[in-house]
Order: structure tokens, then C-alpha cells, then sequence
């Protein structure tokens, strides 16, 4: 049996010591073949890679595309990204280090870390984003940004980056086990990994996701149609649950908090100006703070 397997797998195969060492083609972790899952395709891949996305791919790409063409950058607050860069402590000199930025969209983030000394690679799944990076900041042989899906593991290589800075991405992604667990590998030992995100404790972000729910259930396109929400921010991911998968995948939380970066959003749309400004109003009289910042070390 094991010859059948081993003749079937050849292109997997490691080692042929001890019944035979396979290597995932995705993350290419070894293992034994016990250890391996044959997936859809026919490839044998590690436990890990194999799982199914919780995200739904084409629906974020779209979103996120439309989101590019209709406004002239991504942030809706001209003074959130300093305020970010600033509280997760990248307002320094960060000459020699490759940051690493997960859903760069249209690169306010990463063109401030350029400016600092950062080499930056940024990443974001829609081709509309980047292309619009690309307009608002030219080719920077220090900036490199392209299209792609950062739950595949394969995208860089192991230990690459000094820090993965995540912005308003993970809340994305209705699972974000995988996609930290990935950062987490593409980070180096004794890297930095930083995020901000929507804080799923806070009592008015969890009022508006029960509303959301409701109205997509109702009203299944009119998130979609005025860019108020994608079809994947279906979860509220609190502070316990980031520090759980953090420490998890080996990373140690040395800075932690909550913050409220209350903006209206100078929006067209008459949807969007009212409802931001509801939540404006709610979230000051709420004792905590609207996002939460994490900071682990690898």
C-alpha cells in the first residue's frame, strides 16, 4: 500500500525514510502521510492549508473594486492613518526593516512607512485598489504592491518581514484564525505584528451589527450598493479572541488597548452621512473605545 502511495505522491515526497516525508506544496511544511488531506484538487496539503475559506472571495473582490472607482482614496478621514501610525508606534526612523501591509488598499499607510525608511510590501485582493495605489503613488522601488489573497500561505516566503501591519482587515474575514496564522509565519522571530481593527466588544458596534444582519436579511443588496458593508463583516471579533489566536500561533501581546477615532464620513451618499453620524453620537457616550489596537512580538 505504502508503495502506491509513495508511486502516486512522487512529486510530495521529502524523504522515503520511515514510510515517507511529503512536503505541502502550499506552505511546505513536512510531514508524514498521516499527517497529509487530499484535497479537491488531487494535491496532498498539511491539515492547515486545506481548510476552506470562510471568506467569500468575489464578493469582497467586488466590493472592495467599487469602493476604489467611487472614492479619490480608501481612508474616509483624512487624519486616521497618522493617528494609527502614531499609536501603534511606526511614527519612528524604520530604516532597514520590510513591513509587511495586509489589505494596503490605496497606500496611506504604507507610503507614511516609505517615508520613514521602511521598505514596504503591500498586498490587497482587489486589482482596483492597487491600480488606484499605483495612480496616487508612483512606482517606489522601497514600495512594492500587488494583488493577492493572504489566506495562501505560498504568497511570501517564511520569516520574510520584520512587521505585518493589519488595518481594518481582519474583521473581513468571518474566521481570521488562517489568515493569522499565515502573518505569523511570513513574520520573523522577534518580528512585530500590529493591528487595528473595529472593536467587536463595543456596545454600539455590536447594536449596528445586529442591525446590519436584519437589513441584509431584508434588504439583502443595500449594504452592498452603498458601499456601507461587504457581505464577509458578518462577525465581531473581540480583544480575547485576537489574544487567543495571537498567542496561538507563538506571538506574545506586549501592547493592548481600545481607542475611538470618531469620524462622519463626507459622503455623497445621504445613507451613509446619516448612519455615520449615528454612530457618531452613540459611541461618545460609550466608556470604550470604538477600535482596539493589538501589538505582539514574534
Amino acid at each position: 500500500m505504502i508503495n502506491v502511495i509513495l508511486q502516486e505522491y512522487k512529486p510530495y515526497i521529502v524523504s522515503l525514510s520511515g514510510g515517507g516525508l511529503f512536503k505541502c506544496p502550499t506552505c511546505k511544511k513536512t510531514m508524514s502521510y498521516a499527517q497529509t488531506t487530499k484535497h479537491e484538487s488531487g494535491m496532498l496539503l498539511c491539515g492547515f492549508c486545506v481548510q476552506s475559506s470562510t471568506q467569500d472571495k468575489a464578493a469582497e473582490v467586488a466590493f472592495f473594486d467599487s469602493v476604489a472607482q467611487s472614492r479619490p482614496i480608501y481612508s474616509t478621514d483624512a487624519n486616521r492613518p497618522s493617528t494609527v501610525v502614531k499609536l501603534l508606534g511606526l511614527d519612528r526612523d524604520l530604516t532597514g526593516l520590510k513591513v509587511l501591509e495586509v489589505g494596503c488598499a490605496t497606500g496611506e499607510y504604507g507610503s507614511m512607512l516609505v517615508q520613514r525608511g521602511a521598505t514596504v510590501y503591500g498586498v490587497d485582493i482587489s486589482p482596483e485598489m492597487i491600480r488606484r495605489n499605483y495612480e496616487l503613488h508612483p512606482v517606489n522601488p522601497n514600495y512594492s504592491r500587488k494583488v493577492g489573497d493572504i489566506e495562501r500561505r505560498e504568497l511570501y516566503p517564511h520569516e520574510e518581514f520584520d512587521i505585518v501591519l493589519s488595518v481594518g482587515v481582519l474583521h473581513h474575514f468571518p474566521d481570521p484564525a488562517r489568515v493569522i496564522g499565515n502573518m505569523a509565519y511570513w513574520l520573523k522571530s522577534g518580528g512585530l505584528f500590529l493591528v487595528f481593527e473595529p472593536n467587536g466588544g463595543h456596545l454600539v458596534n455590536r447594536l449596528f451589527k445586529a442591525g446590519r444582519s436584519m437589513v441584509q436579511t431584508c434588504l439583502p443588496t443595500m449594504l452592498t450598493n452603498h458601499l456601507l458593508a461587504s457581505e464577509n463583516e458578518s462577525a465581531s471579533h473581540t480583544m480575547k479572541l485576537y489574544k487567543k489566536i495571537l498567542h496561538k500561533n507563538g506571538m506574545v501581546v506586549i501592547l493592548h488597548g481600545t481607542t475611538s477615532i470618531l469620524n462622519i464620513i463626507p459622503d455623497e451618499d445621504w445613507v451613509v452621512r446619516i448612519i455615520s453620524r449615528i454612530r457618531c453620537v452613540l459611541s461618545a457616550f460609550s466608556p470604550q473605545g470604538d477600535h482596539l489596537y493589538v501589538s505582539a512580538c514574534k
